[in-house]
C-alpha cells in the first residue's frame, strides 16, 4: 500500500488515508462502505473521506452512531477543531511518531 498525507490525501478512488498505528505513518486503504464525507457522519473503521478520521461517539457533542467522521489536524496550532471542548490529539504514540505533529479532533479524557 502507498503512503499519504492525511491532509492532502492522493490515493486511488475508494481508497482512504489511514494511519498505520503500528508504522507511525498514513497510508492508502480501501475504504469501507458508505464513507462518511462530512465533519460528524457515523463511520466505520476507514470509512472517512479525505481529511476526516472514524473516532468514538464520546469525541463528540452530538454523534448519534458508535463512531463519527472526525477532522484531522496538525498538534499545537490554534483552535484547530470545530467544536471548542474538543483538542487536537496526537494520533500516534510517541514511540512510533516522535514528532506528535498530526492529531485528530476529539474530547480529551
Amino acid at each position: 500500500s502507498e503512503l499519504c498525507d492525511p491532509f492532502s490525501p492522493q490515493c486511488p478512488v475508494g481508497g482512504v488515508c489511514w494511519p498505520d498505528l503500528n508504522l507511525g505513518g498514513f497510508e492508502c486503504l480501501d475504504g469501507a462502505d458508505p464513507v462518511g464525507e462530512v465533519y460528524g457522519d457515523p463511520c466505520w473503521y476507514a470509512g472517512c473521506g479525505a481529511g476526516l478520521y472514524c473516532a468514538s461517539s464520546d469525541n463528540f457533542a452530538n454523534c448519534g452512531s458508535d463512531n463519527c467522521c472526525t477532522n484531522f489536524c496538525k498538534v499545537g496550532e490554534a483552535n484547530p477543531c470545530t467544536e471548542p471542548m474538543q483538542d487536537c490529539v496526537p494520533v500516534f504514540d510517541p514511540e512510533v511518531d516522535p514528532d506528535q505533529s498530526v492529531g485528530s479532533c476529539e474530547i480529551k479524557k
